[in-house]
């Protein structure tokens, strides 16, 4: 299984600092990325003693309410493959040494036969398996409102930020402080004017960068290929 979602920020924010009380749409939004998810953990089934050869609500994952897996848009694609008895066995073997250990009553680890062997030194011990197989594949799309509860929540992010220029000596002062929250990361959420001059800038509301920059939260800008909206 291959996992992709979308996620956005808390704080989504659209300026950018010019100077001189000025600002701009950026050039630079970081409100919108794709997250992906490749598990490595050994998933196999057998359809041996069933009735049909048939697989039905087979259990791929578990999601928490505590990411952003489903905020906006998630995806999911699933690959089958049909294997052989030996080849299953060899995935079987490898999960319990692997995996399955922990307690008192696992399996102890055992050496796991593969059917492929060091020509040149048969008594090196090869960990692998040679196979061709059939392959099904599907993706899905879950979206926002598909869901409830926390997995649909966003997670919450640090308040704003807030700079009044009459909190602060002079101009200068307000411009030196606002340069350096910019500095360190934080970028502009919204300018906030004066009641009674609506063309002069009263100050600033900033967010902290995780809140306003995807990228940080290991997000990344391009969108997929595949990704249908």
């Amino acid at each position: 299984m291959e996992e992709t979602w979308k996620i956005g920020v808390y704080w989504r924010t659209v300026l950018e600092y010019i100077g001189n009380d000025m600002t701009k749409r950026t050039t630079d939004p970081r409100h919108t990325c794709w997250k992906y998810f490749k598990p490595t953990a050994i998933n196999i089934a057998t359809t041996d003693g069933l009735a049909a050869n048939v697989l039905s609500r087979h259990k791929l994952s578990f999601v928490t309410g505590f990411d952003e897996r489903f905020t906006r848009r998630y995806s999911l694609l699933v690959k089958q493959y049909a294997i052989g008895e030996e080849e299953y066995l060899f995935w079987k073997n490898l999960k319990e040494s692997n995996e399955d250990l922990g307690n008192l009553f696992d399996k102890q680890p055992a050496r796991v036969l593969s059917n492929i062997t060091n020509v040149m030194d048969t008594d090196d011990i090869v960990l692998g398996y040679f196979s061709a197989s059939g392959v099904r594949e599907e993706r899905v799309y879950v979206d926002n409102n598909d869901v409830t509860g926390t997995l649909s929540a966003r997670p919450f992010c640090a308040d704003l930020d807030t700079l009044f220029k009459s909190d602060f000596d002079s101009p200068g002062e307000y411009e030196l402080r606002l340069l350096d929250r910019i500095n360190t990361g934080r970028r502009i959420f919204y300018d906030f004017y004066y009641t009674e001059r609506l063309d002069v800038v009263a100050g600033a509301l900033l967010s902290v960068p995780r809140c306003a920059d995807c990228t940080l939260k290991g997000g990344d800008l391009n969108k997929p290929d595949f990704w249908d909206e």
